[in-house]
């Protein structure tokens, strides 16, 4: 029984349980920051931020809890 609960607790910690994260969101802020001058850069994370927000207010709508105006 103790390796079963300790199975199902790695099961459930462990990174490939999670699910897959691609683009800026998988990268660590220490890592962008050097590069913060960089307008390219800039664009890019300003399209990640507005479509991760967005996906966040579509969530909230699904789940009837209204959402966040990204305007303010």
């Amino acid at each position: 029984m103790r390796i079963f609960a300790a199975a199902v607790v790695v099961f459930i910690v462990s990174p490939a349980a999670a699910q897959n994260v691609a683009g800026l969101g998988a990268v660590l802020c220490r890592e962008v920051l050097p590069h913060m001058d960089s307008k390219p850069l800039q664009s890019q994370l300003f399209a990640w931020a507005t479509g991760f927000l967005t996906g966040i207010n579509m969530n909230n709508q699904a789940n009837g809890t209204g959402y966040r105006d990204l305007r303010r």
